[in-house]
């Protein structure tokens, strides 16, 4: 697991080894570029990514939508 830039080349190796000629296969792909803008959150002090951003409406749990104001416009 890890992160990458958009447009890094990431090449991943799955299968098992049992011996030297073990089933092992590779695959090559380019990282997408994020569907959205990144959210932190601090927590204990530190930065942390959040996977998820949700609001409480009228007892409920929802997805939200972020939004900051950068230099006056939202975003």
């Amino acid at each position: 697991t890890g992160e990458a830039a958009a447009g890094a080349s990431i090449k991943v190796t799955v299968g098992r080894q049992a011996d030297s000629t073990g089933d092992r296969k590779a695959s090559a792909f380019t990282a997408p570029a994020l569907l959205g803008p990144t959210v932190y959150i601090k927590v204990g002090g530190a930065w942390k990514q959040a996977a998820s951003v949700y609001i409480r409406v009228s007892g409920a749990w929802k997805d939200a939508l972020a939004k900051i104001n950068v230099g006056g416009s939202w975003k």
